[in-house]
């Protein structure tokens, strides 16, 4: 039967997509076909995003053909496309901001865009954990020059977008001190937005 939507259906799909993720850890090699076979027969974009993200999330070999395949076919749907934008963000590999800064060439990307925004950036700094936090401090640095550039065209967008270099309590001594270098820089800066400001400061003060 064709795509339905019924919460048998509904449950069926999401176990499916449990069970690949599961696949993907134990035998990527086999997952890696299993995901190929999805990607192609899915006929709605639950089965098409769980197939891209077992895919993003491992790894495996069939990332780069989907995600471009994917897209290739929604380029001229910026909705849609922030599903990809958001993969790219989450892609759990050291060259994730090479990638990133690729996507921030994208003809559907602008700065000036929330929603491209918070599906890119928003999904590397908040919930790529292991790469926005590197040791040697390249996602801050990324995310602080972004900040510095939203200031002059969206500052109530760069005063949502701040919260993971303002959030750093529970982080080790060397991380701290690189988010407060960060954080020192955005405070010097002139014409500084209020609502960045205040938040910096505060940072700051703790």
């Amino acid at each position: 039967t064709g795509y339905r939507v019924i919460h048998a259906d509904t449950a069926k799909r999401a176990l499916k997509a449990v069970v690949l993720g599961y696949l993907a850890a134990l035998d990527p090699a086999q997952a890696d076909v299993l995901v190929r076979e999805q990607y192609a027969a899915a006929d709605n974009m639950t089965d098409t995003l769980a197939a891209l993200q077992v895919a993003n999330g491992y790894l495996l070999p069939c990332r780069a053909e989907l995600l471009a395949d994917f897209e290739g076919k929604w380029a001229h749907d910026g909705l849609v496309l922030d599903n990809w934008l958001r993969l790219v963000g989450c892609k759990p590999a050291a060259d994730v901001l090479d990638e990133v800064k690729q996507a921030m060439a994208h003809p559907t990307f602008s700065i000036r865009n929330p929603n491209r925004l918070r599906a890119l950036i928003g999904s590397f700094a908040m919930n790529n954990q292991v790469q926005f936090h590197a040791v040697d401090g390249s996602g801050y640095r990324f995310l602080t020059d972004l900040l510095i550039a939203l200031n002059e065209v969206n500052p109530q967008v760069a005063s949502r977008l701040i919260t993971p270099l303002i959030q750093f309590k529970r982080l080790d001594e060397g991380r701290k001190t690189l988010i407060r270098a960060e954080l020192t820089r955005l405070a010097n800066l002139e014409g500084l937005a209020r609502d960045l400001f205040e938040k910096v400061s505060k940072a700051l003060a703790q």
